[in-house]
């Protein structure tokens, strides 16, 4: 499996996308601690990386060149301890696509007039 992205067929696929289905044996969930760029605002503008050791972390940020713009913060990673993946807010599956069907074609049914209904046979 590839670090970052793999050539297929021409195109590129992100790694997420080939994992869609795999088994995460391996995979564990670690709290990392993440250090990166600010700009004049303070709003985060990119990540610099990932460290398992919170000191290091703070000491790599706080010996840049310019240290100001670097901070840290802790996250936590589904990791395999080479590649990882941003864990985020949990996430609501919906789990009843069927209905969720039924109740858009019922709200774009509602938008037809008669005569468009007429036409399509509903």
């Amino acid at each position: 499996m590839p670090d970052t992205q793999r050539d297929i067929q021409g195109g590129k696929v992100n790694l997420l996308e080939q994992m869609v289905g795999m088994n995460l044996d391996g995979f564990t969930v670690q709290k990392c601690t993440e250090v990166y760029k600010i700009d004049d605002d303070g709003t985060k503008t990119k990540s610099v990386g990932y460290f398992k050791d919170k000191e290091v972390a703070e000491a790599y940020a706080q010996n840049k060149v310019h240290a100001a713009w670097h901070k840290t913060k802790s996250v936590y990673l589904l990791t395999d301890g080479k590649i990882g993946f941003l864990m985020g807010e949990r996430a609501a599956l919906i789990d009843d696509e069927a209905t969720i069907v039924v109740e858009v074609r019922d709200a774009i049914l509602a938008k037809l007039t008669p005569a468009e209904r007429k036409i399509l046979g509903v």
